[in-house]
């Protein structure tokens, strides 16, 4: 039988274990490793970030329902709405109020946050199916203002983007694709998607 651990070596054990994880996590952007069978190219090939990236996003509300119906036994249906008005926020600020993208996203962050605290105060005060009925409400008239409320703002049923601004740095040309990406050297990983700087 061993012996219970002080906190501070457990803690330096568990991190020493998933340090290099995230180091390769990291490094994931940069490498030209190929997956036969799983992805058509390597995995620094803008197809392959980008459904890299939808799979983080979808991983993310898989995990949030797993922690609220799983652990809580609470039936939310206002996922979308946070992320929705986050991302909303993101894009309007991007595209139409010209803000940079680390300015608008810190902002989008913001106001998905307000938007959980302010539905939790209401959906909060019920349970059980009820508790679902009030998410579910908020949601779909947060749906309905998007698609019919602005759809010169928002983009209506087909949303919106943020504008693609050509990134600093010196362009050069991808040896697979004719559109110009900038240098690998000068972008960090966690700003790199899809083989151009957002």
């Amino acid at each position: 039988m061993s012996e219970p651990c002080s906190a501070e070596p457990c803690l330096r054990g568990r991190a020493l274990r998933v340090l290099p994880a995230l180091a390769a996590l990291y490094l994931i952007p940069y490498s030209t490793l190929q997956v036969p069978g799983v992805f058509d190219g390597p995995l620094d090939s803008p197809g392959v970030l980008q459904l890299l990236a939808v799979c983080l996003v979808f991983a993310g509300l898989a995990l949030s329902y797993d922690l609220l119906f799983g652990h809580t036994g609470i039936m939310s249906f206002g996922h979308g709405l946070f992320v929705t008005g986050g991302m909303y926020a993101t894009t309007i600020l991007v595209n139409h109020a010209g803000f940079g993208l680390l300015i608008s996203a810190a902002a989008g962050l913001g106001i998905g946050l307000a938007a959980a605290l302010a539905l939790g105060t209401v959906a909060l005060r019920v349970d059980g199916i009820g508790f679902a009925m009030v998410t579910l409400a908020f949601g779909q008239a947060v749906s309905l203002l998007v698609v019919s409320g602005s759809p010169s703002l928002t983009g209506g049923e087909q949303g919106q983007t943020p504008e693609r601004r050509r990134p600093p740095g010196r362009p050069v040309r991808h040896p697979q694709h004719r559109e110009p990406v900038l240098a690998r050297a000068r972008v960090p990983g966690a700003l790199r998607c899809g083989g151009v700087v957002v």
